[in-house]
């Protein structure tokens, strides 16, 4: 897995003056597992790298440097670095590949509704929970389960929600199966199961209904 804060340390070093609090915060975050408030997949700095260190490891610290650089000198703000990394002309040479790699529509995503809450049901294998939450501010909660990665609940962070949701979520997650911790950020709180287990998308909704209802009633 490519650790965006190891290549951003040297970079960090001898040229800080090129390195904002932003992309310190964004690395940091975007290297913890679960963690997509600063991944929003395609488009992200992250899934561009991702990329170039796949098909030119050895300049891929060069290509971040780089990247920062042009940000700088064309007055880019931080959303560039979240969905907009084909805007950027040091990756001209693999814009072409990139922009192969198709998006996901996320509006054609399926859906469940739990009371007030509308679920949206990932199984792409994408993470792709921030960029949901940001494209159908309608979606509160996102359940999103692929074989091979490990199943996550994201519950976007709202006025209306009591502070024991999440706990309550949590909590009956953790009677169904071991290995669910909670990671929380500054859009949400991600729910995710370090475990290799074996669980569907409404499996995850059935356990979590009641949860979700006792809220409702708040």
């Amino acid at each position: 897995m490519l650790l965006l804060t190891r290549i951003l340390t040297p970079i960090q070093r001898h040229h800080p003056e090129v390195v904002s609090d932003f992309i310190t915060d964004y690395c940091t975050l975007a290297d913890k597992p679960g963690d997509e408030t600063y991944h929003y997949g395609w488009g992200s700095l992250k899934w561009a790298l991702c990329y170039v260190a796949e098909t030119d490891p050895d300049n891929v610290g060069l290509m971040l440097f780089n990247i920062l650089c042009e940000a700088i000198a064309k007055d880019f703000d931080n959303t560039h670095f979240e969905t907009g990394m084909l805007k950027f002309h040091s990756l001209k040479n693999f814009r072409a590949e990139l922009k192969e790699k198709e998006p996901i529509d996320v509006s054609a995503l399926p859906y469940e509704m739990v009371g007030r809450y509308k679920i949206i049901i990932n199984t792409t294998g994408r993470q792709i929970s921030a960029m949901i939450l940001k494209k159908i501010p309608s979606a509160d909660i996102i359940v999103s389960v692929h074989q091979g990665s490990h199943p996550t609940v994201t519950i976007r962070k709202k006025s209306g929600n009591a502070p024991q949701l999440e706990e309550g979520v949590l909590d009956l997650l953790g009677t169904e199966d071991g290995g669910w911790s909670l990671l929380t950020n500054p859009t949400g709180t991600t729910i995710i199961n370090n475990l290799d287990i074996d669980i569907t998308p409404m499996r995850i909704i059935e356990i979590i209904t009641p949860a979700l209802m006792l809220n409702y009633k708040i």
